[in-house]
Protein backbone atom coordinates (compact mmCIF):
# COMPACT_ATOMS: atom_id res chain seq x y z
CA UNK A 1 0.00 0.00 0.00
CA UNK A 2 1.40 3.21 -0.87
CA UNK A 3 1.59 5.99 1.42
CA UNK A 4 0.93 8.65 -0.82
CA UNK A 5 -0.39 9.24 -3.56
CA UNK A 6 1.52 8.99 -6.72
CA UNK A 7 0.52 10.37 -10.23
CA UNK A 8 1.09 7.44 -12.47
CA UNK A 9 -0.33 8.70 -16.42
CA UNK A 10 -1.61 11.93 -17.93
CA UNK A 11 -5.42 10.85 -16.39
CA UNK A 12 -4.44 11.27 -12.92
CA UNK A 13 -4.67 8.29 -11.00
CA UNK A 14 -7.59 9.09 -9.18
CA UNK A 15 -8.99 8.32 -12.79
CA UNK A 16 -11.62 11.49 -12.82
CA UNK A 17 -11.89 13.25 -16.30
CA UNK A 18 -13.06 16.61 -16.80
CA UNK A 19 -15.69 17.40 -18.93
CA UNK A 20 -15.33 20.16 -20.81
CA UNK A 21 -18.06 19.94 -23.33
CA UNK A 22 -21.80 18.69 -22.62
CA UNK A 23 -21.71 15.68 -24.40
CA UNK A 24 -20.30 12.18 -24.11
CA UNK A 25 -19.77 8.89 -25.93
CA UNK A 26 -20.17 6.25 -23.43
CA UNK A 27 -17.44 3.51 -22.29
CA UNK A 28 -18.15 -0.16 -21.16
CA UNK A 29 -15.94 0.89 -17.67
CA UNK A 30 -18.52 2.31 -15.36
CA UNK A 31 -15.17 4.88 -13.95
CA UNK A 32 -14.21 5.89 -17.21
CA UNK A 33 -16.28 9.26 -19.24
CA UNK A 34 -14.32 10.93 -21.74
CA UNK A 35 -14.66 14.71 -23.16
CA UNK A 36 -15.51 14.49 -26.91
CA UNK A 37 -14.39 17.84 -27.41
CA UNK A 38 -12.45 20.10 -25.00
CA UNK A 39 -13.08 23.77 -24.30
CA UNK A 40 -10.20 26.60 -24.96
CA UNK A 41 -8.27 28.54 -22.78
CA UNK A 42 -8.60 31.37 -20.80
CA UNK A 43 -12.01 30.85 -19.90
CA UNK A 44 -13.84 34.30 -20.09
CA UNK A 45 -14.04 35.29 -16.46
CA UNK A 46 -17.37 37.40 -15.08
CA UNK A 47 -17.00 40.32 -14.37
CA UNK A 48 -19.30 41.70 -10.73
CA UNK A 49 -19.59 43.92 -8.23
CA UNK A 50 -16.24 43.37 -6.17
CA UNK A 51 -17.67 44.16 -3.05
CA UNK A 52 -21.08 42.44 -3.52
CA UNK A 53 -22.23 38.58 -3.90
CA UNK A 54 -21.63 37.85 -7.09
CA UNK A 55 -23.52 34.91 -9.13
CA UNK A 56 -21.59 32.10 -9.83
CA UNK A 57 -20.86 30.03 -12.71
CA UNK A 58 -21.97 26.43 -11.99
CA UNK A 59 -22.42 22.49 -13.08
CA UNK A 60 -25.94 21.32 -13.33
CA UNK A 61 -26.52 17.71 -13.82
CA UNK A 62 -30.05 17.04 -13.62
CA UNK A 63 -32.11 13.82 -13.84
CA UNK A 64 -34.34 13.03 -16.75
CA UNK A 65 -37.77 11.92 -15.79
CA UNK A 66 -38.42 10.11 -18.71
CA UNK A 67 -37.47 6.33 -17.46
CA UNK A 68 -33.70 4.77 -18.62
CA UNK A 69 -33.26 1.82 -20.68
CA UNK A 70 -30.62 0.86 -19.07
CA UNK A 71 -30.66 0.63 -14.91
CA UNK A 72 -28.24 2.00 -13.21
CA UNK A 73 -26.98 0.40 -10.57
CA UNK A 74 -26.76 1.91 -6.92
CA UNK A 75 -23.52 3.69 -7.10
CA UNK A 76 -22.42 4.88 -10.68
CA UNK A 77 -23.71 4.26 -13.91
CA UNK A 78 -23.46 0.94 -15.68
CA UNK A 79 -24.38 2.01 -19.44
CA UNK A 80 -26.35 5.54 -20.48
CA UNK A 81 -27.55 5.99 -23.94
CA UNK A 82 -25.82 9.49 -24.45
CA UNK A 83 -28.53 12.14 -24.60
CA UNK A 84 -27.89 15.80 -26.20
CA UNK A 85 -29.72 18.32 -23.61
CA UNK A 86 -31.99 21.66 -25.75
CA UNK A 87 -30.07 24.32 -26.47
CA UNK A 88 -26.38 22.53 -26.55
CA UNK A 89 -26.36 22.20 -22.64
CA UNK A 90 -26.77 25.86 -21.78
CA UNK A 91 -29.99 27.04 -20.13
CA UNK A 92 -28.66 30.81 -18.83
CA UNK A 93 -25.22 32.36 -19.29
CA UNK A 94 -23.35 31.20 -16.60
CA UNK A 95 -24.65 27.53 -16.77
CA UNK A 96 -23.15 24.72 -18.07
CA UNK A 97 -26.44 21.96 -18.08
CA UNK A 98 -26.42 18.25 -18.75
CA UNK A 99 -29.39 15.58 -18.75
CA UNK A 100 -29.20 11.83 -18.48
CA UNK A 101 -31.96 9.52 -18.37
CA UNK A 102 -32.69 8.13 -14.80
CA UNK A 103 -35.14 6.26 -12.86
CA UNK A 104 -37.25 8.49 -10.48
CA UNK A 105 -39.31 12.00 -11.54
CA UNK A 106 -38.43 13.80 -8.08
CA UNK A 107 -34.79 13.72 -7.13
CA UNK A 108 -33.40 15.22 -4.07
CA UNK A 109 -31.35 18.90 -4.34
CA UNK A 110 -27.37 18.50 -3.74
CA UNK A 111 -25.12 21.34 -3.72
CA UNK A 112 -21.32 21.00 -4.07
CA UNK A 113 -18.43 23.33 -3.77
CA UNK A 114 -14.58 22.11 -4.46
CA UNK A 115 -11.49 23.69 -2.67
CA UNK A 116 -8.77 25.94 -3.89
CA UNK A 117 -8.10 26.01 -6.98
CA UNK A 118 -10.91 23.79 -8.44
CA UNK A 119 -14.09 24.23 -10.36
CA UNK A 120 -17.25 22.68 -10.36
CA UNK A 121 -16.66 20.12 -13.27
CA UNK A 122 -14.22 17.75 -10.75
CA UNK A 123 -17.09 17.09 -9.06
CA UNK A 124 -19.01 15.07 -12.33
CA UNK A 125 -17.62 11.51 -11.20
CA UNK A 126 -19.56 11.66 -7.75
CA UNK A 127 -22.36 13.29 -9.60
CA UNK A 128 -22.41 10.06 -11.70
CA UNK A 129 -22.58 7.89 -8.95
CA UNK A 130 -25.33 10.20 -7.52
CA UNK A 131 -27.72 9.87 -9.99
CA UNK A 132 -30.39 9.49 -10.39
CA UNK A 133 -31.20 9.88 -6.98
CA UNK A 134 -29.62 14.04 -7.02
CA UNK A 135 -30.18 16.92 -8.42
CA UNK A 136 -26.34 17.88 -8.74
CA UNK A 137 -24.96 21.76 -8.98
CA UNK A 138 -21.76 22.41 -8.68
CA UNK A 139 -20.20 26.29 -8.83
CA UNK A 140 -17.16 27.64 -9.40
CA UNK A 141 -16.15 29.02 -6.26
CA UNK A 142 -14.90 32.88 -6.58
CA UNK A 143 -11.81 33.52 -8.36
CA UNK A 144 -12.01 29.98 -9.67
CA UNK A 145 -12.86 28.77 -13.02
CA UNK A 146 -15.33 31.13 -14.64
CA UNK A 147 -16.57 32.86 -11.51
CA UNK A 148 -13.34 35.36 -11.46
CA UNK A 149 -13.95 39.15 -10.48
CA UNK A 150 -11.57 41.40 -12.61
CA UNK A 151 -8.00 41.24 -12.14
CA UNK A 152 -7.26 44.60 -11.79
CA UNK A 153 -10.09 46.55 -9.99
CA UNK A 154 -11.43 50.13 -10.94
CA UNK A 155 -9.81 52.78 -8.51
CA UNK A 156 -13.18 53.00 -6.90
CA UNK A 157 -13.30 49.49 -6.17
CA UNK A 158 -9.31 49.25 -5.28
CA UNK A 159 -9.27 47.13 -2.20
CA UNK A 160 -12.75 46.37 -2.34
CA UNK A 161 -12.67 42.64 -3.60
CA UNK A 162 -13.14 40.19 -0.29
CA UNK A 163 -11.98 36.81 -0.38
CA UNK A 164 -13.39 36.05 2.87
CA UNK A 165 -15.45 32.85 3.82
CA UNK A 166 -18.73 34.74 4.45
CA UNK A 167 -18.53 36.51 0.63
CA UNK A 168 -18.14 33.17 -0.60
CA UNK A 169 -20.80 32.18 1.81
CA UNK A 170 -23.08 35.68 0.29
CA UNK A 171 -22.04 34.01 -3.17
CA UNK A 172 -23.23 30.78 -3.05
CA UNK A 173 -26.54 31.81 -1.21
CA UNK A 174 -26.88 34.37 -4.37
CA UNK A 175 -26.95 31.89 -6.77
CA UNK A 176 -28.70 29.19 -4.97
CA UNK A 177 -31.49 31.39 -4.45
CA UNK A 178 -30.97 32.50 -8.08
CA UNK A 179 -32.27 29.10 -9.36
CA UNK A 180 -34.31 28.09 -6.20
CA UNK A 181 -32.19 25.16 -5.64
CA UNK A 182 -32.66 24.64 -2.06
CA UNK A 183 -33.30 22.90 0.49
CA UNK A 184 -30.30 21.05 -0.38
CA UNK A 185 -27.51 18.67 1.17
CA UNK A 186 -24.27 20.85 1.34
CA UNK A 187 -20.97 19.21 0.34
CA UNK A 188 -17.46 21.23 0.99
CA UNK A 189 -14.43 19.93 0.43
CA UNK A 190 -11.57 21.47 1.70
CA UNK A 191 -11.45 25.10 0.84
CA UNK A 192 -15.23 24.75 0.60
CA UNK A 193 -15.72 23.36 3.71
CA UNK A 194 -15.55 27.38 5.13
CA UNK A 195 -17.87 28.36 2.47
CA UNK A 196 -20.47 25.55 3.41
CA UNK A 197 -20.31 26.50 7.22
CA UNK A 198 -20.57 30.25 6.21
CA UNK A 199 -23.55 29.68 3.40
CA UNK A 200 -25.17 27.61 6.27
CA UNK A 201 -24.77 30.34 8.90
CA UNK A 202 -26.34 32.94 6.30
CA UNK A 203 -29.39 30.69 5.15
CA UNK A 204 -30.03 27.51 7.43
CA UNK A 205 -32.99 27.14 5.71
CA UNK A 206 -31.80 26.34 2.82
CA UNK A 207 -29.58 23.67 3.57
CA UNK A 208 -30.71 19.98 4.99
CA UNK A 209 -27.50 18.68 6.08
CA UNK A 210 -23.55 19.35 5.37
CA UNK A 211 -20.77 17.04 4.38
CA UNK A 212 -17.87 18.87 5.42
CA UNK A 213 -14.35 16.87 3.78
CA UNK A 214 -11.03 17.16 5.16
CA UNK A 215 -10.57 20.84 6.30
CA UNK A 216 -10.19 21.79 10.31
CA UNK A 217 -12.18 24.62 12.06
CA UNK A 218 -9.48 26.46 13.91
CA UNK A 219 -5.67 27.11 13.65
CA UNK A 220 -3.65 29.91 11.97
CA UNK A 221 -4.68 29.20 8.74
CA UNK A 222 -8.43 28.40 9.65
CA UNK A 223 -7.83 24.81 8.83
CA UNK A 224 -5.61 23.78 6.16
CA UNK A 225 -2.01 24.64 4.92
CA UNK A 226 -2.00 28.05 5.24
CA UNK A 227 1.29 30.16 4.77
CA UNK A 228 3.01 26.46 3.42
CA UNK A 229 0.07 26.60 0.37
CA UNK A 230 0.15 30.62 -0.25
CA UNK A 231 4.28 30.40 -0.61
CA UNK A 232 4.15 27.87 -2.92
CA UNK A 233 1.37 29.73 -5.05
CA UNK A 234 2.99 32.92 -5.16
CA UNK A 235 5.90 31.47 -7.18
CA UNK A 236 3.98 28.54 -9.54
CA UNK A 237 4.40 29.78 -12.80
CA UNK A 238 1.14 30.56 -14.55
CA UNK A 239 2.13 28.66 -18.17
CA UNK A 240 3.89 25.77 -18.22
CA UNK A 241 5.35 24.39 -22.23
CA UNK A 242 3.87 21.10 -21.75
CA UNK A 243 1.30 19.56 -19.70
CA UNK A 244 4.13 16.86 -18.61
CA UNK A 245 6.18 20.35 -17.29
CA UNK A 246 3.07 20.94 -14.83
CA UNK A 247 2.89 17.79 -13.37
CA UNK A 248 6.67 17.17 -13.20
CA UNK A 249 6.61 21.07 -11.30
CA UNK A 250 3.78 19.92 -8.81
CA UNK A 251 5.03 16.83 -8.18
CA UNK A 252 8.37 18.11 -6.87
CA UNK A 253 7.15 21.27 -5.29
CA UNK A 254 3.36 21.22 -4.14
CA UNK A 255 3.21 20.84 -0.35
CA UNK A 256 0.65 17.74 -0.89
CA UNK A 257 0.56 15.05 -2.80
CA UNK A 258 -3.51 15.82 -3.17
CA UNK A 259 -3.01 18.67 -3.96
CA UNK A 260 -0.98 18.30 -6.57
CA UNK A 261 -3.51 16.08 -8.61
CA UNK A 262 -6.06 18.23 -7.79
CA UNK A 263 -4.34 21.06 -9.96
CA UNK A 264 -3.10 18.74 -12.14
CA UNK A 265 -6.55 17.38 -12.76
CA UNK A 266 -7.98 21.26 -13.40
CA UNK A 267 -5.07 22.35 -15.55
CA UNK A 268 -6.19 23.33 -18.75
CA UNK A 269 -4.56 23.99 -22.15
CA UNK A 270 -3.96 27.48 -23.68
CA UNK A 271 -4.89 28.87 -27.11
CA UNK A 272 -6.22 27.03 -29.99
CA UNK A 273 -6.34 23.35 -30.25
CA UNK A 274 -6.60 21.29 -33.70
CA UNK A 275 -10.42 20.57 -34.30
CA UNK A 276 -9.66 16.97 -34.24
CA UNK A 277 -8.28 16.31 -30.93
CA UNK A 278 -10.37 14.51 -29.05
CA UNK A 279 -8.85 14.58 -25.31
CA UNK A 280 -7.78 17.26 -23.53
CA UNK A 281 -4.39 14.92 -22.39
CA UNK A 282 -3.42 14.36 -26.44
CA UNK A 283 -2.73 18.74 -26.44
CA UNK A 284 1.09 18.50 -26.89
CA UNK A 285 1.17 22.51 -25.78
CA UNK A 286 1.13 25.11 -23.27
CA UNK A 287 -0.90 24.52 -20.03
CA UNK A 288 -1.94 26.96 -17.45
CA UNK A 289 -4.74 26.61 -14.82
CA UNK A 290 -8.26 28.30 -14.62
CA UNK A 291 -7.99 30.10 -11.78
CA UNK A 292 -6.84 33.61 -10.34
CA UNK A 293 -3.96 32.96 -8.27
CA UNK A 294 -3.84 36.35 -6.69
CA UNK A 295 -7.48 35.60 -5.65
CA UNK A 296 -6.20 31.96 -4.17
CA UNK A 297 -3.58 33.49 -2.10
CA UNK A 298 -6.06 36.40 -0.80
CA UNK A 299 -8.71 33.50 -0.25
CA UNK A 300 -5.58 31.73 2.24
CA UNK A 301 -5.26 34.63 3.95
CA UNK A 302 -8.22 35.71 4.91
CA UNK A 303 -9.35 32.42 5.65
CA UNK A 304 -9.15 33.45 9.48
CA UNK A 305 -12.04 36.17 9.01
CA UNK A 306 -14.88 33.40 10.43
CA UNK A 307 -15.96 32.28 13.85
CA UNK A 308 -15.63 29.03 12.44
CA UNK A 309 -16.32 26.96 15.19
CA UNK A 310 -19.27 29.13 16.62
CA UNK A 311 -20.94 29.37 13.04
CA UNK A 312 -20.96 25.47 12.95
CA UNK A 313 -21.98 25.54 16.81
CA UNK A 314 -25.42 27.42 15.28
CA UNK A 315 -25.74 24.96 13.03
CA UNK A 316 -25.58 22.60 15.48
CA UNK A 317 -28.35 23.97 17.19
CA UNK A 318 -30.58 23.88 14.67
CA UNK A 319 -30.96 20.12 14.84
CA UNK A 320 -29.88 19.18 11.60
CA UNK A 321 -26.85 16.62 10.77
CA UNK A 322 -23.36 16.93 9.78
CA UNK A 323 -21.08 14.77 8.53
CA UNK A 324 -17.48 15.78 9.09
CA UNK A 325 -14.66 13.67 7.36
CA UNK A 326 -11.17 13.11 7.31
CA UNK A 327 -9.16 10.86 4.94
CA UNK A 328 -6.63 8.77 7.75
CA UNK A 329 -3.50 9.90 5.36
CA UNK A 330 -4.45 13.61 4.57
CA UNK A 331 -1.67 15.94 5.98
CA UNK A 332 -4.02 18.82 5.23
CA UNK A 333 -5.54 18.15 8.52
CA UNK A 334 -3.97 16.14 10.86
CA UNK A 335 -5.82 13.17 13.43
CA UNK A 336 -5.18 15.16 16.24
CA UNK A 337 -6.91 17.85 15.04
CA UNK A 338 -10.11 15.83 13.73
CA UNK A 339 -10.01 14.49 17.50
CA UNK A 340 -10.10 17.86 18.88
CA UNK A 341 -12.91 18.69 17.22
CA UNK A 342 -14.45 15.81 17.55
CA UNK A 343 -13.98 16.52 21.59
CA UNK A 344 -14.85 20.17 20.52
CA UNK A 345 -18.51 19.47 19.24
CA UNK A 346 -19.62 16.45 21.33
CA UNK A 347 -22.74 17.43 22.36
CA UNK A 348 -24.25 17.75 19.17
CA UNK A 349 -25.34 13.45 18.62
CA UNK A 350 -26.49 14.57 14.91
CA UNK A 351 -22.75 15.42 14.39
CA UNK A 352 -20.93 12.17 12.98
CA UNK A 353 -16.97 12.80 12.64
CA UNK A 354 -15.68 9.62 10.10
CA UNK A 355 -11.81 9.04 9.80
CA UNK A 356 -12.01 6.76 6.42
CA UNK A 357 -8.72 4.63 5.51
CA UNK A 358 -6.67 4.51 2.78
CA UNK A 359 -6.91 7.74 1.28
CA UNK A 360 -5.86 11.51 1.77
CA UNK A 361 -6.90 14.82 1.05
CA UNK A 362 -8.48 13.39 -2.20
CA UNK A 363 -11.01 11.88 -0.22
CA UNK A 364 -14.11 13.22 -2.68
CA UNK A 365 -11.83 11.16 -5.54
CA UNK A 366 -10.43 8.45 -4.12
CA UNK A 367 -13.58 7.13 -2.26
CA UNK A 368 -16.03 8.66 -4.48
CA UNK A 369 -17.78 5.23 -4.46
CA UNK A 370 -18.38 5.53 -0.37
CA UNK A 371 -19.03 9.08 -0.45
CA UNK A 372 -21.90 8.61 -2.82
CA UNK A 373 -23.40 6.23 -0.64
CA UNK A 374 -23.10 7.95 2.67
CA UNK A 375 -24.93 11.10 0.91
CA UNK A 376 -27.48 9.18 -0.59
CA UNK A 377 -28.49 7.42 3.13
CA UNK A 378 -28.98 11.12 4.49
CA UNK A 379 -32.29 11.38 4.92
Amino acid sequence: MRNNPVIQDDSCSWGFRLFFKQTTFRSKSTESYFPKRVRKFPLKPLISATNKPMKLHYEHWSSNPTPATNPLSSIGVTEVDEKKPANNGCTSDNTSSHALPVLMTSPRKITLLHGLGGTGKLWRPLAIALEPEFDCIAVDQRGHGKSQVRATPSPLDQGSISYTPQTFGQDLIETLETVSHFPSILVGHSMGVRTAIAAAHLKPDFFSALVLIDLGFDGPAGGGLGSTLASFLAVLPLEFEKRSDLKNHLERHCPDPAIAQYLIAVSTPIGSLPNNLKTVEKFDGPYGFPFDRDALIQTIRASTAMPTREYLRQWGKCDKPAYILRGEKSSVWTHEEFLTEQTFFSEFAHFHFIEWSQCGHGLPFEKKKELAMLIKSIR
